[in-house]
């Protein structure tokens, strides 16, 4: 067996339907209060604009591309998202685990940005390198933008469903790594921080001030699994997921090797 880790499954699923607005009091309360500690006013306008899509429906879809199979003897189950569930009252992780009947090590991670795709997937396979009895590991990444304050900006729902192993498949997930810059770096100040040696690298990062921001997080993981998925990702090639975080002045990098 292979002393890497690799993704057997890998899916992404936009969510534009529009569901109905169904007004609840208790997460309005809730909304209102935690606004209140960062000194914003809840807008129910916003909330009633958006798409109304809830964590536990968006990985219901999203676990339908599984076999039963594939949930079997999963070790590790990660869910990670950066903006909140629209009803953040509801318990995502547990009611998924029930009723999927996942055991193992199941938890949530969020609070690291922008870049949250790409710091759980480290999480996943820092467990995986360092257990030997963990063999398989599903993450799951979400982003909803039904929220109660306006924006400037829209942005598409979006989850991303990955399966990784120990089993040898076409895709490997290699080294992670970030770098710190108080401004948005070019990509070639980052190429010759990481070194000559990696020249050799494909990236897929946000370094240009063209590039389309479609979603509001991860969005080069987003991009390279769209590309895999249309079958754009060229064999024996080793792409670097390059992402900025603005807030935090960091760029994390994850570098994906094809066979």
């Amino acid at each position: 067996m292979s002393k890497g880790i690799f993704i057997e499954q890998i899916f992404l699923k936009e969510f534009n339907e529009t569901k109905e607005y169904i007004r609840n009091e208790q997460s309005l309360i809730f909304q209102k209060d935690l606004l209140g500690m960062f000194d914003l006013e809840l807008n129910e306008h916003s909330l009633k604009a958006g798409n109304q899509n809830k964590y536990i429906d968006m990985c219901e879809v999203l676990l339908e591309e599984l076999t039963a199979d594939s949930l079997t003897d999963i070790d590790v189950f990660i869910l990670a998202y950066d903006t909140p569930d629209l009803h953040p009252h509801q318990s995502v992780v547990s009611y998924l685990t029930d009723k999927y009947n996942i055991n193992g090590l199941c938890f949530a991670f969020s609070d690291y940005g922008m870049n949250v795709g790409i710091g759980v997937i480290k999480v996943a396979l820092e467990l995986l390198k360092s257990t030997i009895s963990m063999k398989k590991a599903l993450i799951i990444i979400l982003d909803q933008n039904t929220l109660p304050v306006k924006t400037e900006t829209s942005f598409t729902d979006v989850g991303v469903l990955l399966l990784l192993s120990k089993n040898n498949t076409n895709l490997e997930f290699q080294e992670h790594r970030f770098l710190y810059y108080d401004v948005k770096p070019n990509l070639s100040d980052v190429k010759s921080i990481i070194g000559e040696k990696n020249n050799h690298l494909e990236f897929i990062h946000n370094l240009n001030d063209k590039y389309n921001k479609k979603y509001r997080n991860s969005q080069t993981l987003y991009d390279f699994v769209t590309r895999y998925m249309q079958d754009k990702v060229s064999a024996g090639t080793t792409i670097c997921l390059t992402q900025y975080d603005s807030n935090l002045k960091k760029v994390d990098l994850l570098t994906v090797k094809t066979s």
